[in-house]
């Protein structure tokens, strides 16, 4: 909302990448876990208009007490209406 309403640059679509990977010794202190533990590392890109970057983040979730819902959605340009069977 602050970079939409401050700056006029809103989200306007993002890329996540989910990648299951090994918790190193200071992520594992950091999160509780021992070192090797399997994490989740999320990597977000967030385009704004004319795909300008906006956001690019990083997040390591532990897999037990992390949940992730996922839309998709198809852009109007991605559909396409036939009329009848080919």
């Amino acid at each position: 909302e602050l970079l939409s309403a401050r700056f006029g640059l809103p989200p306007l679509r993002s890329t996540d990448t989910l990648d299951a990977v090994a918790a190193t010794p200071e992520l594992a202190e950091t999160l509780g876990v021992a070192a090797g533990a399997p994490l989740i590392l999320m990597r977000r890109l967030a385009l704004t208009h004319d795909d300008v970057p906006l956001e690019l983040t990083e997040e390591y979730v532990r897999p037990d007490r992390g949940r992730y819902r996922i839309a998709l959605v198809a852009e109007a340009s991605m559909i396409e209406l036939k009329d009848g069977p080919d």
